[in-house]
C-alpha cells in the first residue's frame, strides 16, 4: 500500500517529466518512412478528424479491433480500458462510468452521466448496458464533460457508436460470423450490403446470442443466469452526389436472457444477534462455508453460504426483459463553405424486471419495475468548412420524451405473509428538452490553436405520481390466500391489480390509492468547455482544457416512497467542472505511441443511489465530490508483426461535503462507489505471415483494483481487486484472407469477483453479490467476408 501511495504522488511529476522529454525523443528521431502505427479518423467533434489531433482523451477502436476482441455488447466494451467501468445497478440497469463519473442508481427515472449514441442519436434511457454491438465502423470514447457539441447528460464522458452504412459504392458485400463457446454459447452475426443503383444502397445486420445459465439454484437445480438477445439493423442510403447523403436507418433489440443470482453470505453469528466480523463479509466469503446467519421474519435463521461459486439460492422471479425499438433519419448537405446535417429519430424502450434481493431459498425482498420509454429528438446543425484558421459549428437540439414508469416492492420480512403491505409507485412523465450550442476553433498560430464552445439548455420535467399500497392476498385483505409469486406480471404489472385495490385496506394501512401527485422539474443551464493546444514538435501536442457539465435531475419512484410521502420532491441536477492537462505523441517513425492526460474533477450535487435511514434505498444528491487522476497509454509497433498496448491509471475519488445526509448514506472522506484507484489493461500480439495465410496470437491482462460499493467505506460493500487473464489464435486464410478461425479462452486464471455488492440490513440481514462467471469461458469464432 505504501508503494502505491508513493507512485501515486509521483504520477503527476512522470506525466510532467514525459511532458518534457518527448517532444527532444520527437525531434530526435529518424525521418525515414515507414507505415508505423495506422491513423484513426473519428467524428467526435463533428467532424473527421485524426484522434491524435483533438485536445480530448479518446480511445477508439475500429470495426475490425471490435471483431478480433469479441465486443458484442457495452459490457465487453468496458473490459478493453482502465479508467471505464460499470455503476452496476441491476442486471440490466448497469450505466458505464469514466473516470469514476457515472450513475449509480437503481430505479427508472435517473439518466446516465456518461451519454451514448448510436449514429449521433442519443440512447436516453438507463438499460443501454443490454444494447447489441455488430456491424459497426468503430466506437468512441471519449473522457470527459462533452456537453458542448453532444449536449444532453455527458457528465463523465460520450460513447459514440457508429454503424457501418450503405454504400453503393463498395458493391455487393457483407460478413458472417459464428461463436460457439462453453455452456452451449453460440452466437451468430452478420450484415449484407446491396448497391441498387449506383447511388442508392441498402445494408441489413443483425445478430442472436444465446448462452444456457452459468449459475445453479441450489432449491431447484435450476439454471440461472442465461443469455438471449436478438438485435437487427437496416439502413438505406441515397447519395446522388459527393455534396449530399440521405440516410434512413432502423434498429431493434430484444433481451430475454435471466438475471444473474445473488450470493449470499449472514451478518451474524449463529446466535442471531452477534455480528459477524467485518473480515466475513468480502468477496473471498463468497466462495466458500462460513459461520455467519441471516435472520428473518420470525427470528428464523438461516445460513446462505455455500462451497461453489456458481451455486446460489434465488427464490424470486426471474425477469430481465428489454426492448429496444427505433429508427432515424439523417440528411448531410455540403453547400461549399458549410455544410447542414439535419437527423430525426424516434426510439422506444420496454423493460420488465424483477429480481429478488436477499439470496436466500426463500423470497425476501423482491422488487419489481415495468418501464415504457417514447423518445423523439431533432438536431440540426450547420459546420463550417476546414480552409483558413477559423472553423465553427452551431446548431439546436430538441427532444420530447413520454414515459410510464411503475415499481412494486415485495417485502416478506414486514410480518405475516397474509398482512405483509405491497407498496407500489407509478410515474406518466413528459420531458421535453431544447438547447442550442456553437463551437469556434481557431488557429492562432502554425503551431497553437484555441477552441471554446457553449450550450445552453432547457430541461421541462413534469408528470403526475399515483401511490398504491395493498395487503399481500388475492384479495387485498388480512386472512386470504398469499398473491403467487409471478403474480405482477403475468397478469399486466398493474392493470391485473386493479379490482383489489378498489377493497377496504386492513386498518394502520395507508390508503390504497393515494392521491395523484403532481411533479415538475424545470431547469435551465449553461455548459461548455475552452481549451488551447500546441504543438511541440511534430507528432507531439500538449493541450489545457476547462469544461463544464451538467445532467438533468429526475423524480422519485421508489415503491417506499408510499409511506414517507417525498414523491414531489425531485433529485437536483447535477454539475461538473473539469480540469484536465494532456499529452499526445507519435515518436521513432510512428512505432512508439504515447498519450498521457491528468485531470481534476469538482462534483457538485452529484446523483447517486443510497441507503438512507427511515427512507430506506432512494436516489439522493451527494452535495460535493473531488476527483483527480492520470492515465497513460503507449502502444507500441517495432515492426515484424508485433504490437504492444498498454495503458494505466490512477484515480482518487473523494466526498467532501455530506450535507444533511447521515454517516450511514455518505461518510465524509470517503471515496465514490465503484471507482477503483488503480486499473491496467495490456495486450501483446504477433502475427505472422505464412505465404498467403496470416497467423495472430493475443495475450491480453487486466487489473481492476479494490473499490467500494457504498459512500461508507463499510466492509460490507468492499470488492476485492481483481486481474484477468486473457488469450486468442486467429488464422486468416483463403483470397484476400477473407476467411478466419480464431480461438480463444477468457478469464484463463478462474477470476471470481462482484459486479455489485448490497448489505440487506433489518431485511434479510445479508451481504450479498452479484457474482461473475468465476470460471474460465472458451470457445471458437468461424467468420467470412466478402
Amino acid at each position: 500500500m505504501n508503494g502505491k501511495r508513493h507512485l501515486a504522488r509521483r504520477m503527476p511529476r512522470l506525466a510532467l517529466l514525459a511532458g518534457l522529454c518527448l517532444p527532444a525523443m520527437a525531434a530526435a528521431q529518424d525521418d525515414a518512412g515507414s507505415a508505423g502505427i495506422q491513423d484513426i479518423v473519428v467524428t467526435a467533434q463533428k467532424r473527421a478528424e485524426n484522434v491524435q489531433d483533438i485536445p480530448i482523451a479518446i480511445n477508439a477502436l475500429g470495426g475490425e479491433a471490435l471483431a478480433e476482441r469479441r465486443i458484442a455488447d457495452p459490457t465487453d466494451l468496458v473490459r478493453q480500458f482502465p479508467n471505464l467501468s460499470f455503476k452496476q445497478s441491476s442486471a440490466v440497469n448497469a450505466g458505464i462510468s469514466i473516470r469514476g463519473v457515472g450513475t449509480q442508481n437503481f430505479h427508472l427515472t435517473a439518466q446516465q452521466a456518461v451519454g451514448q449514441y448510436l449514429d449521433e442519436v442519443s440512447l436516453v434511457t438507463p438499460f443501454s448496458s443490454t444494447f447489441g454491438l455488430f456491424d459497426l465502423e468503430r466506437v468512441e470514447i471519449l473522457r470527459g464533460p462533452q456537453n458542448t457539441l453532444f449536449g444532453r447528460n455527458t457528465t463523465g464522458g460520450a460513447i459514440n457508436y457508429v454503424s457501418r452504412r450503405p454504400d453503393a459504392g463498395e458493391g455487393f458485400n457483407g460478413y458472417a460470423r459464428i461463436n460457439a463457446g462453453r455452456f452451449n454459447r453460440i452466437d451468430v452475426e452478420g450484415a449484407i450490403g446491396v448497391p441498387l443503383t449506383d447511388t442508392l444502397a441498402i445494408r441489413v445486420a443483425g445478430q442472436v446470442q444465446t448462452r444456457d445459465g452459468v449459475f445453479r439454484d441450489v432449491a431447484t437445480g435450476e439454471k440461472i443466469g442465461s443469455t438471449k438477445r436478438y438485435s437487427g439493423r437496416f439502413g438505406i442510403g441515397w447519395q446522388p452526389d459527393d455534396d449530399t447523403e440521405l440516410l434512413l436507418s432502423g434498429h431493434v433489440g430484444y433481451n430475454r436472457g435471466s438475471r444473474p443470482p445473488r450470493k449470499a453470505v449472514g451478518r451474524f453469528l449463529p446466535d442471531g444477534v452477534t455480528p459477524c466480523p467485518a473480515n466475513d463479509l468480502g468477496v473471498e466469503q463468497f466462495e466458500r462455508v462460513n459461520n455467519c446467519v441471516s435472520t428473518g421474519k420470525g427470528g428464523l435463521t438461516f445460513n446462505p453460504s455455500l462451497s461453489r461459486w456458481r451455486d446460489a439460492y434465488d427464490a424470486g422471479s426471474n425477469l430481465a426483459d428489454v426492448d429496444f425499438e427505433g429508427g432515424s433519419l439523417r440528411l448531410r448537405h455540403d453547400f461549399g463553405g458549410f455544410s447542414l446535417t439535419a437527423i430525426s429519430a424516434f426510439d422506444r424502450t420496454k423493460v420488465l424486471y424483477a429480481e429478488e434481493g436477499g439470496g436466500l431459498p426463500y423470497a425476501q425482498f423482491q422488487v419489481f419495475q415495468d418501464a415504457l420509454y417514447d423518445v423523439y429528438s431533432q438536431e440540426v446543425r450547420l459546420t463550417s468548412g476546414t480552409d483558413g484558421p477559423l472553423k465553427w459549428i452551431a446548431g439546436a437540439y430538441w427532444s420530447y420524451e413520454k414515459d410510464s414508469l411503475a415499481t412494486i416492492v415485495r417485502n416478506n420480512f414486514a410480518g405475516p405473509p397474509t398482512l405483509a403491505v405491497v407498496p407500489m409507485v407509478a410515474i406518466d412523465q413528459k420531458a421535453e428538452i431544447a438547447s442550442f450550442y456553437g463551437q469556434l476553433d481557431y488557429a492562432l498560430t502554425d503551431r497553437l490553436d484555441i477552441s471554446a464552445g457553449l450550450r445552453w439548455t432547457n430541461d421541462r420535467r413534469q408528470g403526475l405520481r399515483d401511490v398504491i399500497t395493498a395487503l399481500d392476498s388475492v384479495t387485498g385483505l388480512p386472512g386470504a390466500a398469499r398473491l403467487p409469486a409471478d403474480f405482477f406480471f403475468s397478469h399486466g404489472f398493474l392493470t391485473g391489480l386493479a379490482a383489489n385495490f378498489t377493497l377496504p385496506c386492513a386498518a394502520g394501512v395507508v390508503g390504497c390509492h393515494g392521491p395523484l401527485t403532481p411533479l415538475k422539474q424545470d431547469v435551465s443551464k449553461l455548459a461548455g468547455k475552452i481549451s488551447a493546444n500546441y504543438e511541440l514538435a511534430t507528432d507531439v501536442m500538449a493541450y489545457l482544457s476547462y469544461s463544464r457539465g451538467f445532467k438533468s435531475g429526475s423524480f422519485d419512484i421508489r415503491a417506499q416512497g408510499v409511506f414517507n410521502g417525498t414523491g414531489n420532491t425531485p433529485v437536483r441536477p447535477e454539475t461538473l467542472n473539469a480540469y484536465e492537462l494532456g499529452l499526445k505523441s507519435r515518436l521513432f517513425d510512428r512505432r512508439v505511441q504515447i498519450n498521457v492526460a491528468a485531470f481534476r474533477y469538482d462534483w457538485k450535487d452529484l446523483q447517486t443511489f443510497g441507503q438512507v435511514p427511515v427512507l430506506g434505498p432512494a436516489f439522493i444528491n451527494l452535495p460535493k465530490a473531488r476527483l483527480t487522476g492520470v492515465e497513460a497509454e503507449a502502444k507500441i509497433a517495432p515492426g515484424g508483426g508485433f504490437e504492444l498496448d498498454l495503458a494505466g491509471a490512477f484515480l482518487d475519488t473523494e466526498v467532501i461535503d455530506v450535507g444533511a445526509l447521515t454517516p450511514q448514506t455518505a461518510l465524509k472522506g470517503a471515496p465514490l462507489q465503484q471507482s477503483p484507484r488503480w486499473s491496467f489493461n495490456g495486450t501483446a500480439s504477433q502475427t505472422v505471415e505464412l505465404g498467403d495465410n496470416r497467423l495472430t496470437g493475443r495475450l491480453s491482462g487486466r487489473y481492476v483494483g479494490a473499490q467500494y460499493n457504498e459512500l461508507t467505506k463499510a466492509r460490507s460493500g468492499y470488492i476485492d481487486p481483481s486481474f484477468f487473464v486473457d488469450a486468442s489464435m486467429g488464422f486468416d486464410f483463403g483470397r484476400d484472407r477473407r476467411h478466419q478461425i480464431s480461438f480463444y479462452a477468457d478469464n484463463l486464471t478462474s477470476e471470481k469477483t462482484c459486479l455489485r455488492k448490497e448489505p440487506f440490513d433489518g431485511l434479510s440481514n445479508t451481504n450479498t453479490c452479484v457474482p461473475n462467471e468465476g470460471t474460465v469461458l472458451y470457445g471458437v469464432t468461424l467468420s467470412t467476408r466478402w
